[in-house]
């Protein structure tokens, strides 16, 4: 049994203890970031007052509901209760009557028997249910395909993988191809995300099954919940009761659906800590505490940050537990070399794509501005402790709302569990540590995560239903009335019920009708006549404009800073005539450009999508070329459909270097340049001709060259016409 740490009310530990939880109970209730100047604001829904009452007048009716129950159905330890004379000649009579258990042959009886088989069902029914949940939710919601920017680019990086490649040749003229969060090092393309979760991918992508990858690693992180609890010590009902109330959590099953790399995080986390919690436990355990070293390390080669903050504290746990003996020592030796071997594939891929061991993709890409801490961010405002505050407030309020997505607050029975809680062992210690660690790196971290909720805050799930499990058993312990702890068990299933039933069908819906634009069908890309093809995609103006700026050789913080602080319409102008007259230096550039951001604080923002504001932002009634050019691209735009590339890149991979269609961003005028350097490819465009089934689908349309003159002269007419930037260093 793992060694136990008490938390006394009267130690300073237990105090600091106490005051943290109520912290975070501030913190997830409270819509502190509306009381702090600038933004972001909190995530909690106005008005604050109703969803107070609601919240209160919920708790207080599935409270009434659970207690009825109780009542209605009363368990065997109902007739316990009390401490006056009916109590004990209830427990006088029910000693008298009990039989001593079975012993000798009859202990392998048949309901024995029985009970062995349903445990050892418990591990297949732990993944094979929640695959098949969260598979069906993956179709039935996001259509099996990638829909977030993240998950794109790395399920592009997993086609790379799967081709046999760690990178691809940068195309010979980046604006038709990559997008921002694609590197461009060296002459070699890649992600900039951390390997790990594009090389599962990549798995799925040679199987033909690249959307069961991310549930399968749902499905795993629940068993991997139950596996570690039973390490700890708890029986199997409660630890399937947690497991499930995991597995069955709307947030977790819309994550775990999605092709984001945070779920698989997670479940390298728990499968690890299940193994190194076995590893301390036996004497001999050394493997299994290599094995948890090692998946706690893959949790690091997935997202670095989540690996890390669980990680530290599994070291200092082996490090203290050393001093202990040879077999602690042995432990340790185990757990260094798994992790070293995961972390050192992680370093050696940052060796050879970026050329430091110690340098990741995020800093390759963004600069020192990336890394963690309170300093300027590669875009958006500066990252100050209160903006970090303001983020953590939002992660914590959402994770209250959408947990359980129940009328009532979800995290209220765990935060009380731990408040009221007499004991920590080593096993709660080392989770809270890590969950702790997880918050402040999130603190110190610039940028957002609310995509599918609190994302960045997935490693709390387990925690959360342990402890909201465990609040029947510190209710019963306090009170030192079982009826209570069973009470509490009924309030539990009454709130994950109340939450499939009110919050997570309309949730759902929305989620499925979301991003339509990203739902499309590439299948047109494999026949016949696509072969040897270029084919154009109408992408959205903005799309564009981001596009032609990194295509100017400038670096993705100075495109990104240009982006949100200067009119499309204006940065389109500026950029057209910088290509007209051949200024390819990026410092001339950036000198050109940098002067259009003086209106900048007309710029209005949406802080949720990062969109810029209005697109003619800083043109006046005089500068009508410029008017008419950038309207005729919007028109086109809303005529033709504007399509991001990356949905077909995550699904294709880099078509530029293959043998198959090359698809390319249709930059109108500038498309001339392509169909230049590949003059033996005949040239379509695709045109969406139909949605079935909530999926986009397309047609190939050639390209007819006498028509599409026609266009590009009229933007060569007026892009030439626009005089905006009189006298700037442009003219």
């Amino acid at each position: 049994m793992l060694e136990d740490g008490d938390t006394p009310r009267k130690t300073f530990a237990g105090r600091a203890f106490k005051a943290s939880v109520v912290l975070v109970a501030v913190f997830s209730l409270l819509p502190l970031a509306d009381w702090i100047p600038g933004d972001p604001p909190s995530t909690l829904p106005a008005p604050h007052g109703s969803l107070y009452q609601l919240w209160v007048v919920s708790l207080v009716v599935l409270a009434a509901g659970a207690w009825v129950v109780v009542k209605l159905f009363p368990g065997p330890a109902a007739a316990d209760k009390g401490s006056g004379k009916q109590g004990r000649a209830a427990r006088r009579h029910r000693s008298k009557a009990s039989v001593p258990p079975a012993s000798g042959p009859r202990a392998s009886g048949p309901s024995v028997t029985g009970e062995v088989a349903w445990r050892r069902w418990i591990p297949v029914a732990l993944v094979v249910v929640p695959t098949l949940l969260y598979s069906t939710t993956a179709w039935v919601v996001f259509d099996g395909r990638p829909l977030h920017i993240d998950a794109m680019i790395q399920a592009f990086q997993a086609n790379i993988y799967a081709a046999g490649h760690l990178s691809v040749p940068v195309p010979d003229d980046p604006r038709f191809f990559l997008a921002d969060l694609v590197i461009e090092h060296d002459g070699r393309a890649f992600s900039q995300f951390p390997p790990g979760w594009s090389a599962l991918l990549a798995v799925g992508f040679l199987l033909g099954i690249p959307w069961l990858i991310a549930p399968l690693c749902g499905a795993l992180a629940v068993y991997g919940l139950y596996r570690l609890l039973k390490e700890r010590g708890d029986d199997d009902r409660t630890a399937l009761f947690t497991a499930v109330l995991l597995g069955l959590s709307p947030w977790f099953v819309f994550n775990a659906a999605s092709w984001m790399s945070h779920v698989p995080a997670l479940c390298f986390i728990l499968l690890g800590s299940a193994a190194l919690v076995r590893g301390v436990r036996e004497p001999r355990g050394w493997l299994w505490a290599g094995l948890g070293g090692f998946g706690l390390g893959l949790a690091t080669v997935i997202r670095p940050l989540e690996g890390v903050a669980f990680g530290l504290p599994a070291t200092l746990w082996m490090l203290v537990r050393a001093r202990s003996g040879k077999p602690a020592l042995r432990g340790l030796a185990g757990f260094a070399v798994g992790g070293s071997l995961a972390i050192g594939l992680l370093l050696a891929y940052n060796q050879v794509l970026h050329g430091s061991p110690t340098l990741f993709g995020f800093e390759l890409q963004w600069g020192p501005e990336h890394r963690l801490g309170f300093h300027d961010a590669p875009w958006g405002p500066p990252h100050t402790f209160l903006r970090g505050v303001q983020l953590v407030n939002g992660y914590l309020l959402g994770l209250q709302l959408l947990y359980f997505d129940a009328p009532a607050p979800s995290l209220v029975l765990a935060l009380a569990a731990l408040f009221l809680t007499r004991r920590l062992d080593a096993v709660d210690r080392y989770l809270l540590a890590g969950c702790t660690l997880l918050l402040l790196g999130y603190l110190a971290f610039w940028g957002e995560g609310h995509d599918l909720g609190p994302r960045y805050l997935i490693p709390l799930a387990p925690v959360v239903a342990i402890w909201t499990v465990r609040f029947g058993a510190v209710l019963a312990d306090r009170t030192r009335h079982r009826a209570h702890g069973r009470w509490a068990t009924a309030l539990v299933v009454f709130l994950l019920v109340s939450g499939w039933g009110f919050g997570t069908r309309p949730r759902w819906f929305v989620y499925s009708q979301s991003d339509p634009l990203r739902r499309v069908d590439p299948t047109v890309l494999a026949t016949p006549q696509a072969q040897n093809a270029l084919v154009f995609l109408s992408s959205s103006w903005s799309d564009q404009v981001r596009a032609r700026l990194r295509g100017t050789g400038m670096t993705p913080p100075e495109a990104q800073w240009f982006y949100r602080r200067v009119g499309l319409c204006k940065l389109d102008v500026a950029l057209g005539q910088l290509e007209e007259r051949n200024v390819t230096d990026p410092a001339q550039v950036v000198g050109a450009l940098r002067p259009l951001a003086s209106d900048s604080a007309a710029m209005v923002r949406d802080y949720v999508s990062g969109s810029p504001g209005d697109p003619f932002t800083g043109l006046t009634q005089a500068d009508t070329a410029a008017v008419s050019l950038c309207a005729l691209r919007r028109f086109l735009e809303n005529n033709q459909g504007g399509y991001m590339l990356m949905p077909f890149q995550a699904l294709l991979g880099p078509t530029w270097t293959g043998d198959g269609p090359i698809v390319a961003r249709d930059l109108h005028e500038e498309n001339r340049r392509l169909l230049q350097a590949y003059p033996e490819r005949p040239a379509y465009y695709l045109r969406a001709v139909r949605i079935r089934g909530g999926i986009r689908e397309f047609t190939l349309e050639p390209l007819k060259a006498d028509s599409a003159e026609r266009v590009w002269r009229e933007f060569d007419l007026q892009r030439g016409e626009a005089s905006i930037f009189e006298g700037s260093p442009i003219r």
